[in-house]
């Protein structure tokens, strides 16, 4: 999909944005400039072919400044202006820095926004862009101190972030965290950002150490390249990018040997002790930080998603869990959707379950109907192995799930099972065995029943009808037909759940023996 700024194209050629691109310009731009530095440096009297060898590699670097300039990257911006100023610090770096910063200045002035784009590097809250960012941000932290050991997998964070990490009122879909470094811990883990980052500092140490002992250039440039990506993967995630992610390994490898080599012909290798010291040190400080921030903006998320693991159910079914995370638990509810596709209503309903004090269950459900039926009852069945927060759970169908969880109530008639809460279901199903109207019959728990007014699916009048089969059959029974509402309730949706659950409770210690 293409980009535009101010209603200028962004190139971005093969790759999937044009922050890609100019990430992989940055690279390919310092990596020619150190192949030309080593060119032009050698000891002895160069030859024609090194000059000419050393010019093409310089004059092609900067002939790829203007690529970086039409990709209108704010982080390509930032990241070209802070690696060229530091090689300023360098005195045989100066001369083809200053070139490089001319020639991008220039451009700037010529390209159309040119100036205007490069102003929008400074931080705006009021942009967007970089609002969403840190939202993204914020999110991602708290993603990884609840999934600090292995992250939520490769392909876990698009659907993790979308239904957990973000606000309720917000509906926004990403596929990373816009930051290289928050979605390799995020999605791998903090051990796995540990060791990427020691090998990217490491390099860059042992890179500087080699200049320090040779005053080549090329060194310079080469750390520059892996800095240039890094500063980059603060903006963008890239770690992905099969090109990018080459011309980094590719650009490492590179550099660890012609430094080592440098450092082992002037017998200097004793001092990879420290460097590695030094790369392990920073590696470890911002992983730390990282750990920190999550747990400091944790504070700001009532609720936590929880592994399946971590209570021990044994179900051979996965489950979307949440638990409150600033009080103790005070309940268990399973919570059997109207279908499996559901994902952002499903979500809503646990965190609201959750901020409620409860541990909010969703099975994963492969169908509504009898292969589902038999996959709920091995699930309800593991429960009283499992290390619940309480032995006793509530069951809350919606639709489809209503008529599950009946069935399951009145066929296993669980012991556990506290009371059943139903929503906006019909009364008759063609299977005797998923109807409603037969499974109340043998329903032993009390029940909560809630419909929409105007539910076109399943009408008041089919909850009046099951209200009336479990007042014959002597059960605790109420009924809440909400005004003005549909089969999904709306904004009635989780006053309707807290009525049903207080219901639970008030029945809960009536029934409690007097002390």
């Amino acid at each position: 999909m293409k980009s535009f700024f101010n209603g200028y194209e962004r190139w971005q050629f093969f790759f999937g944005t044009p922050n890609q691109l100019a990430t992989f310009t940055l690279v390919l731009f310092f990596l020619l400039l150190a192949l030309g530095a080593f060119a032009l440096s050698s000891e002895k009297r160069r030859t024609r072919f090194q000059n000419w060898l050393g010019y093409t590699f310089i004059s092609t670097a900067i002939a790829a400044i203007p690529i970086l300039l039409f990709t209108y990257s704010r982080g390509g911006y930032l990241s070209f202006f802070l690696c060229s100023c530091f090689s300023l610090f360098f005195k045989p770096c100066r001369k083809v820095a200053w070139l490089a910063l001319g020639v991008f200045a220039i451009g700037l002035l010529l390209l159309p926004s040119g100036t205007e784009r490069a102003l929008e590097v400074l931080p705006d809250a009021a942009d967007a862009s970089v609002s969403n960012r840190f939202e993204v941000w914020r999110g991602t932290l708290v993603m990884i101190s609840d999934h600090w050991a292995h992250g939520v997998g490769k392909f876990g964070f698009r659907d993790t972030y979308s239904m957990w990490y973000q606000q309720n009122n917000a509906q926004t879909t990403y596929g990373n965290a816009v930051n290289d470094y928050l979605d390799i811990a995020a999605t791998r883990g903090i051990p796995t950002l540990f060791l990427y980052l020691t090998v990217i500092s490491t390099t860059i140490f042992i890179l500087l150490k080699a200049y320090q002992n040779s005053t080549q250039s090329g060194f310079v440039f080469l750390s520059l390249a892996i800095f240039s990506y890094a500063i980059c993967g603060l903006f963008s995630a890239f770690h992905f990018i099969h090109e990018i992610r080459w011309a980094l390994i590719l650009t490492l490898l590179f550099s660890l040997v012609f430094a080592v080599k440098n450092l082992y012909e002037s017998s200097k290798l004793k001092s990879l002790t420290s460097n590695i010291s030094k790369a392990l040190f920073l590696s470890f400080s911002i992983c730390l930080a990282i750990s920190l921030a999550g747990l400091k903006f944790a504070h700001h998320y009532e609720t936590r998603v929880v592994e399946v693991s971590e209570y021990k159910i044994s179900a051979n079914l996965n489950a979307n869990l949440s638990a409150p995370r600033k009080k103790d638990t005070i309940g268990t509810v399973l919570f059997i959707p109207s279908k499996k596709e559901d994902f952002l209503g499903t979500q809503k309903t646990l965190k609201h379950l959750s901020k409620l004090g409860y541990l909010a269950i969703s099975p994963k459900l492969s169908s509504f109907g009898l292969r589902g039926l038999k996959e709920l009852k091995e699930f309800v069945n593991a429960l009283p192995t499992a290390s619940l927060p309480s032995k006793d759970f509530i069951l809350v169908g919606h639709g489809a799930g209503a008529r599950l969880s009946l069935a399951v109530a009145a066929q296993l008639q669980p012991s556990n099972l506290s009371q059943v809460v139903i929503i906006g279901t019909r009364s008759y199903w063609p299977f005797e065995e998923l109807s409603p109207s037969k499974n109340i019959e043998h329903l032993s728990t009390s029940l909560f029943i809630i419909n929409g007014a105007n539910d076109a699916q399943a009408s008041p009048n089919d909850a009046i009808i099951l209200e009336n089969l479990a007042k014959e059959n002597e059960l605790g029974v109420r009924l809440k037909i909400v005004e003005d509402e549909y089969h999904y309730l709306g904004d009635s949706w989780n006053d309707s759940l807290t009525e049903a659950l207080s219901y639970h409770e008030s029945t809960s210690k009536r029934l409690q023996p007097d002390k």
